[in-house]
Parts: C-alpha cells; sequence; structure tokens
C-alpha cells in the first residue's frame, strides 16, 4: 500500500523505508534502558513512538486531502508540493 504510487521509484521508496527503520530503532532502543526501572522507560518510549506514529499518519492523510506532497513547483516555505495527479505513470 505504501508503494503503489510511485511507480519507477518503488525500489528506492522500499530502501529508503527500510533504512528509516532502522535509523529510527538505533536512535529508540538506547532509550529503553534510561532510568532506574528499564520496563517504565520502556512504556514510555512505546507511548511516546504510537504518539509519533499517529501523528504522522494525521500529517500525512491532511497533506493528501490537501495535494501536497514533496517536491514541486510551488513552494510552501521549506515544503514543496506538488499535484498528485502528476505522480501518475
Amino acid at each position: 500500500m505504501a508503494l503503489q504510487n510511485q511507480g519507477k521509484i518503488a525500489g528506492s521508496a522500499a530502501a529508503l523505508i527500510g533504512v528509516l527503520q532502522y535509523v529510527i530503532a538505533g536512535i529508540v532502543a538506547p532509550l529503553t534502558g534510561i532510568g532506574e526501572n528499564p520496563a517504565t522507560s520502556m512504556g514510555l518510549v512505546m507511548a511516546l513512538s504510537s504518539l509519533g506514529a499517529i501523528v504522522s499518519f494525521v500529517l500525512i492523510v491532511s497533506l493528501k486531502q490537501w495535494k501536497i506532497t514533496p517536491s514541486s513547483k510551488v513552494s510552501l516555505k521549506f515544503l514543496r508540493i506538488h499535484r498528485r495527479d502528476e505522480y501518475k505513470n
């Protein structure tokens, strides 16, 4: 589902998703051992990660409703916007 609209760059998109998973895991994993009670810190890390996933999902859905995607001719501050119909192959 995540790669269905990527067309010719599906392989690069899959590689990016894989790399991001390893980077996030490498940053978050050491945080679970901080503090006197590792179970508490792990629970906190899990809750914050879930919250981050929900916020990311809401942002992505709202950007799709506005038809905002990375790289475009029209820029909105640092985010460049692009019409979704130009990605269809």
